[in-house]
């Protein structure tokens, strides 16, 4: 803009570039301010705004790429002067419908505006009329919903997020007013805004969705250590570890910019989880995780990979290296925030289970074995598999390699297994019997006798109790 010779149409454009930028600038420090702030309220800075020079304004942006758009762009204001409000929110209310409209307006459609006052309290009536595919009921009931998104918008104009209506609605309520949308399904979408004038006295502060936000965060409070949590985020790009650092605000931030430098800073402090981004100079994220976890004293570090390859493939390849988490760039800021108290959870979880007794227990079968258990069992079962073919292995013989009285191991059983030795023993019998029934050409009868059984109705009877068929069929299917 600042070079001489450009032509009207060159420097018009310019303008519209540079006022969107700036607005885009404006939007992101509001947005970043919104995530900061502790309070839950918002102040407003009423003052006189112009109506008619604030609607030329936002719709001046919009004129030129809805002409080549063959769309019928039309702006009327009756009897209009000045209302007393906020700028900054009528500003976002205009942007904000102009900008859905012009997202669901096909090509050689219309979006008509009409703007007016009453008086003598200025109320400002506000229509925004485009044509398009239309809302059906239920739609229109849900269409102030946060994040709801109905059909990809036309041409791809833009990317529909969702918020936009929801934000919109929240500013409107927060000037006093109201807004509501008619349809004609098949013909157009009109969006209806009435907002009255602030009382000239106005001082009170006006809450808006921060409340519900901060509840939600209140609410989470309880999973989360924050100011004693040490973050590492290790990111080239400044921008993304500026945005990474403002949402999570809670946390104590230390920063790197590739692999060699988190190395260095690690190497000093243990930081509690780490964000590293996948694709860095000097060293990758991939070459970083591989490293931490391979040694023992950084294997612990729950670390979450970020990237904007967001293939299964890529994301496999991250896993396999040994990234906790992978998250995919755009990301949502909750998603960042939700990942990290996730994997901080789990951490405490694991940390005060191996710091209970309850570490060195086991679950086996639905039954809890205590370390000293496990081992006699496993004992028992070794020299059971050892001498499984001598149908004389009793209760005794086993007491007696065991070291203990039969009465002692018929105690010990039921207490940890809730089965008799002599249970015990032809289970395992059994269970041979099964795997040579399955994997050999052994007779039935062979078998038998491999397994220490010398009675055959007993052996047939036993088997078809435990495995609810006879030998003969279980080898059949």
């Amino acid at each position: 803009l600042e070079q001489d010779g450009l032509d009207g149409r060159t420097k018009k454009y310019l303008q519209i570039i540079k006022n969107n930028a700036e607005r885009m600038q404006k939007l992101i420090s509001e947005l970043m301010e919104f995530r900061k702030t502790k309070s839950s309220n918002m102040d407003l800075h009423p003052e006189n705004v112009n109506v008619k020079s604030l609607m030329e304004y936002a719709s001046n942006n919009y004129v030129d790429i809805l002409k080549e758009n063959k769309i019928d762009f039309k702006v009327e204001t009756h009897d209009t002067s000045e209302i007393y409000s906020d700028r900054n929110a009528l500003e976002k209310i205009i942007f904000n419908l102009l900008s859905n409209a012009f997202k669901y307006t096909p090509r050689y459609g219309y979006i008509h505006v009409e703007i007016s006052q009453n008086e003598p309290d200025k109320t400002l009536y506000l229509l925004v009329r485009n044509s398009g595919k239309g809302l059906t009921e239920q739609q229109m009931a849900e269409i102030f919903d946060k994040y709801k998104i109905f059909d990809t918008p036309k041409l791809g104009n833009s990317v529909s997020n969702g918020i936009g209506l929801n934000l919109t609605k929240s500013l409107v309520e927060l000037l006093g007013g109201q807004i509501s949308v008619n349809s004609e399904l098949g013909k157009s979408v009109e969006f209806s805004v009435v907002i009255p004038s602030l009382p000239s006295d106005h001082s009170l502060v006006v809450t808006d969705e921060k409340d519900s936000l901060q509840k939600e965060k209140n609410g989470q409070d309880h999973l989360s250590p924050r100011k004693d949590t040490v973050i590492l985020i290790v990111e080239d790009e400044k921008n993304i570890r500026d945005l990474l650092k403002d949402v999570l605000f809670d946390y104590v931030i230390h920063e790197a910019k590739d692999g060699v430098e988190a190395l260095k800073e690690i190497e000093h402090n243990h930081p509690d989880i780490i964000i590293s981004d996948i694709v860095m100079p000097n060293m990758d994220g991939l070459s970083l995780i591989n490293k931490l976890k391979s040694d023992l004293k950084t294997s612990y570090i729950p670390i979450i990979g970020i990237s904007a390859k967001a293939s299964v493939e890529d994301q496999i390849n991250a896993f396999n290296h040994g990234a906790d988490a992978y998250i995919v760039k755009p990301f949502h800021p909750r998603q960042v925030i939700s990942t990290i108290e996730n994997l901080l959870s789990r951490q405490m979880l694991l940390k005060d289970y191996f710091n209970s007794s309850m570490s060195s227990v086991k679950v086996k079968d639905g039954i809890v074995l205590h370390p000293e258990d496990e081992e006699l069992i496993q004992n028992v079962t070794d020299f059971i598999k050892n001498n499984i073919d001598d149908e004389l292995l009793s209760p005794s013989s086993i007491a007696e390699f065991v070291g203990v009285s039969k009465a002692t191991l018929y105690r010990k059983f039921k207490e940890i297994i809730d089965k008799t030795p002599s249970e015990f023993v032809r289970g395992i019998r059994l269970e041979y019997a099964a795997k040579l029934l399955r994997t050999t050409k052994l007779t039935v009868s062979e078998i038998m006798f491999k397994c220490g059984f010398s009675n055959k109705s007993y052996f047939y009877r036993e088997f078809l109790k435990q495995y609810g068929v006879s030998p003969k069929d279980y080898r059949n299917q």
